[in-house]
C-alpha cells in the first residue's frame, strides 16, 4: 500500500459538524457539503477545494475513530480548473479509502473541454458505482507504478522512491520513455519533445531525491486539434501534472542551508549569491511573499541545490527548462505550489539577469522581490510540491 501518512496533518482549525443526511447499507452516509465558486453559471473547483475536502474527511475520522462509514463527495457538474486538481483528488480519494478506512463514492461529470481529463480518463470513474468496489479503485491507482497508459491520450506513472536510484541510468531510461510517448502520441517536434522530456525527468528526480517520497505524473495529449474561431489555424494541446506528497517542502533545504552555511565546493559562490539576495529580500517580506516563498524561488535557480556538503554540480533550473517550451508555444499555463506558497511561471518574468538568476520580475533577482502577478498563496498548505504545465502549440510550427 502507498504511504499516504503526510495527508494526516491537514486538519480543520475550527470544530466541524458532521450530520449524515441518509443511510447506505443501514449505516450513516456522510455528505461533503461545500459551496464551490460559480463561473459562467457553473461551479468550479480548485486545489484549495480538494484541500478543504481533505480537512473535512480528516476531521470526520477524528470524530468517528475506527468505525467504518461511507463518505459521499458530490461534485455534481463542478468544473475542475486543471488536471493537477483532478490527479491530486485521485490521490486524496486513495488516502480516504486505504488510510482512513472509509467507503467512498464520488458524483462528478467532467465535460469534454480543451486540455481537460474527461470522466472516462480519470481513475475517479471507479468510485461512481454505488456498490462501492473499493478494491477496483485501489488496484487502478497502484497500477500507476508500472509503465501505464490509460489510453493513447493519457500517460500515468507513479514513482516508488524507495526502489529508485537517481543516477545516469535512471535519467536516461525515463527521459527516453517520455520522449517516445511524446513522439508517438503528440504533435510536438523533436526539439520540443526533447525539451519537455528533459524537463519532466528533472522534476521527477527532484521530487524523489529531495523530498524522499513517491511522485505521480500525468501527461494528457488529446487527439483532437483545437480549431481557431477566427482563422483556419489549428492547435495541439498538451497538459502535464506532477506532484509529490511529503512533510518536506520545495525550499526547506535551501532555507536550512541559509542558517547553517553548509556548502563547500565549486557551487559555494553560487549559493553566496542566494545568501546576499536573502538579506535584501527579507527586508521586503509581506503576506504573499515571505521566507517560504524565497526558499522556493531559490530552489528553482540554475545550479542552486538543496544538497548539503561539498557540491560541484547542480540542477538545470526550472525556469530555464520551462521557458524554452513557452517560447515555442502559442499559449501556456504553468505554475507550481509547495506548502502555503507557489509561483505562476509567466514567460515575461522568467528572463535571467546578468548572473543567470531568475527573479520573477524585471530580471533583477538580487535586489528586487518577485512581481505580485507571479505569486501564489494557499490558506491551507499543500502537503508537498506540485507542478502544472499546460501548453498550446500552433500546428503550423510543429512537425
Amino acid at each position: 500500500m502507498i504511504n499516504t501518512n503526510a495527508l494526516k496533518k491537514i486538519k480543520n482549525a475550527q470544530k466541524q459538524k458532521y450530520n449524515p443526511k441518509s443511510k447506505f447499507n443501514n449505516r450513516p452516509l456522510f455528505y461533503f457539503e461545500y459551496k464551490f465558486i460559480s463561473y459562467k453559471n457553473r461551479d468550479k473547483f480548485l486545489i484549495k477545494d480538494v484541500l478543504n475536502f481533505l480537512k473535512w474527511v480528516n476531521g470526520l475520522k477524528n470524530k468517528l475513530g475506527n468505525t467504518t462509514h461511507t463518505v459521499y463527495l458530490n461534485l455534481s457538474k463542478a468544473i475542475p480548473v486543471d488536471n493537477l486538481t483532478i490527479t491530486f483528488l485521485e490521490y486524496v480519494c486513495y488516502y480516504v479509502i486505504t488510510n482512513l478506512g472509509f467507503k467512498l463514492f464520488v458524483n462528478f461529470s467532467f465535460d469534454k473541454r480543451v486540455a481537460m481529463l474527461t470522466s472516462k480518463d480519470t481513475l475517479l470513474k471507479n468510485l461512481t458505482n454505488l456498490t462501492l468496489n473499493m478494491q477496483k479503485y485501489k488496484l487502478a491507482f497502484e497500477k500507476q507504478y508500472k509503465i501505464y497508459m490509460l489510453s493513447e491520450e493519457v500517460y500515468k506513472r507513479g514513482f516508488d522512491s524507495k526502489n529508485i536510484n537517481i543516477d545516469v541510468a535512471f535519467h536516461g531510461k525515463l527521459n527516453q520513455e517520455i520522449y517516445q510517448y511524446l513522439g508517438n502520441h503528440t504533435s510536438l517536434n523533436v526539439v520540443q519533445s526533447l525539451d519537455l522530456s528533459e524537463t519532466i525527468t528533472e522534476l521527477v528526480e527532484n521530487a524523489i531525491e529531495h523530498a524522499k517520497t513517491d511522485c505521480f505524473l500525468t501527461i494528457y495529449s488529446p487527439d483532437d486539434d483545437v480549431q481557431a474561431s477566427s482563422s483556419d489555424k489549428k492547435y495541439h494541446v498538451l497538459d502535464v501534472s506532477l506532484f509529490n506528497i511529503s512533510d518536506k517542502y520545495m525550499g526547506d533545504d535551501i532555507l536550512e542551508k541559509l542558517e547553517t552555511d553548509d556548502i563547500e565546493g565549486d557551487l559555494k559562490p553560487v549559493f553566496q549569491h542566494v545568501v546576499d539576495a536573502y538579506k535584501k529580500h527579507s527586508l521586503k517580506f509581506n503576506e504573499k511573499y515571505d521566507r517560504e516563498s524565497f526558499g522556493i524561488l531559490a530552489a528553482m535557480q540554475y545550479n542552486v541545490t538543496g544538497r548539503f556538503g561539498v557540491q560541484n554540480d547542480g540542477g538545470t533550473g526550472i525556469p530555464k527548462m520551462i521557458m524554452s517550451l513557452q517560447k515555442s508555444s502559442y499559449l501556456d499555463g504553468c505554475y507550481l505550489i509547495s506548502g502555503h506558497k507557489g509561483f505562476h511561471l509567466i514567460e515575461k518574468y522568467l528572463d535571467e539577469d546578468e548572473n543567470g538568476y531568475v527573479g520573477m520580475n524585471t530580471s533583477n533577482y538580487a535586489n528586487q522581490i518577485p512581481d505580485d502577478k507571479t505569486l501564489l498563496r494557499l490558506n491551507t498548505e499543500f502537503p508537498g510540491t506540485a507542478y502544472h504545465l499546460s501548453f498550446v502549440f500552433e500546428k503550423e510550427n510543429i512537425k
